[in-house]
């Protein structure tokens, strides 16, 4: 094995980085490099027995690790029914596709001046959009949680619709 461990400290650095510190005397060390295409399939052993514990660490993570709370932001969040939504996100789970917003509207509709669903992020609602009146929310199906501009939040706040 420490045949091994040389040939992979001599591999350019780019050929599989490992950034986490291993187990003292295991094939791994720290800021090693390794090529998995010349391991012996013992040495593949060994490697995996040494990560083990590091996968076995990550499943223990708690359950709301994905989905903690977050420093609020404005948004912009699409969902797979088509829905368009504007509020300050509170909580988001990427793996089960769920936001929370705080003070959420709907935007019913908008005008060819916003230049698509992206323009209600970067310019806010302009003249002649329909959105509806603001409620705590939690989305399903997240499809994109896009941050709003200073401007667009200035204009979403200001509420110009009818």
């Amino acid at each position: 094995m420490n045949s091994a461990l040389n040939r992979w400290q001599a591999r350019p650095p780019h050929v599989g980085r490992i950034a986490h510190a291993a187990p003292a005397g295991g094939i791994l060390q720290r800021e090693s490099t390794l090529n998995i295409d010349d391991l012996t399939p013992g040495e593949a052993k060994a490697l995996v027995r040494q990560l083990l514990p590091l996968i076995e660490d990550a499943k223990a993570a708690p359950a709301d690790a994905i989905g903690a709370d977050l420093p609020e932001r404005a948004v912009l969040v699409t969902t797979a029914h088509r829905g368009v939504f504007f509020g300050y996100l509170q909580r988001f789970d990427a793996e089960k596709k769920v936001a929370r917003l705080r003070a959420a509207r709907n935007c019913l509709y908008w005008p060819e001046e916003n230049k698509g669903f992206l323009g209600l992020a970067s310019m806010g609602p302009q003249k002649g959009s329909r959105v509806g009146p603001a409620a705590d929310i939690d989305l399903q199906d997240v499809t994109c949680v896009a941050t709003c501009t200073d401007e667009a939040v200035r204009l979403w706040e200001s509420q110009p619709w009818k």
